[in-house]
This record gives structure tokens, sequence and C-alpha cells, in this order.
């Protein structure tokens, strides 16, 4: 099964474009004094560029098509099962990974949750 919307937009994408323009300036704001506390996720997000407002509107609207394509899928299918992460169990800390031999930085791992994130669709951990 293709839901093509992944393919033409890239969750992980357009998520670090909405998450920057929503919370970065308020986010600067409270953790100033606390910044060697602060996880590399966090500190990425403060360092790289801001999200200009043209680039914010087209990840909203990446982020519809996503939401257009899931309903599709699910006007024709009950259930979507896919693994928590794209790669196997791996050992902590590790800042860069190798995936059908591309090197890929480790927020590449969120990849298979992201486009819930994104939609709001329900994503439940069944696997306890």
């Amino acid at each position: 099964m293709r839901i093509p919307a992944l393919e033409r937009d890239n969750p992980l994408d357009l998520f670090n474009r909405q998450h920057v323009m929503e919370v970065k300036s308020a986010f600067r704001d409270v953790t100033v004094g606390h910044e060697d506390q602060m996880a590399k996720v966090s500190t990425s997000m403060l360092a790289g560029p801001d999200t200009s407002v043209e680039s914010y509107v087209l990840a909203e609207q990446g982020i519809e098509r996503l939401r257009d394509a899931f309903t599709e899928y699910f006007q024709r299918y009950d259930a979507l099962l896919l693994p928590v992460l794209p790669i196997p169990a791996h050992e902590h800390g590790l800042a860069q990974f190798t995936i059908s031999g591309q090197t890929v930085d480790a927020t590449h791992i969120q990849t298979a949750t992201i486009p819930f994130n994104l939609t709001g669709l329900p994503a439940p951990d069944v696997s306890r």
C-alpha cells in the first residue's frame, strides 16, 4: 500500500518548519540560562534558521495533503499497521544512522511517527 502524499512531502521537514515557526521564539525565552541542560534536538532547533511565513504556509499545505491522503486511505481500510521506528533497535545516543547505504541524522528515526503527530491521528503503541 502506498500513500503518495508521504512520498511527495517529507513529513519530518513539514514538522520542522511548522514546529520552528510555532515555538521557537517562546522556547528561546524560557531556555535562556539553561542551554547546558537542553537536549540535542532542542539546541539544534534553536540554532537552525527561522521559518519564513511563506515556508510555514507551504508546510501547512503539505500537512493538509497528508490529512487528505489519510482520509482517503481510511475510507478504504480499517487499520494501518506500521513499525514505530524505520530501523531495528539501536544503542542510545547515536547521532547518525546508515539506512539503505545512506547516512542520515538521528532525527530521521521519527519518520514513522511524525505523520501522525502532524495529522492528529491516533498512533497507539500496541507492542506491549
